[in-house]
């Protein structure tokens, strides 16, 4: 048992990196979409995608 517990631990962290992996990646690409969006526009679109990632995290740990 103690074991087992010992890897979900594991995997909970592996999990938490990949989803900061995701966020940061996230924002990267909506940073280089800024381009051709107004500055408000850009910021809105970063916000939009964290929050999408976040649910799909949220939905996958759940």
């Amino acid at each position: 048992m103690l074991g087992k517990r010992h890897y979900t631990g594991i995997s909970t962290v592996i999990s938490a990196v990949l989803v900061v992996a995701a966020l940061i990646i996230g924002v990267v690409i909506g940073a280089l979409a800024l381009g051709g969006l107004g500055r408000g526009e850009g910021v809105t679109v970063i916000e939009t995608r964290v929050q999408t990632l976040t649910a799909t995290v949220e939905r996958t740990i759940t």
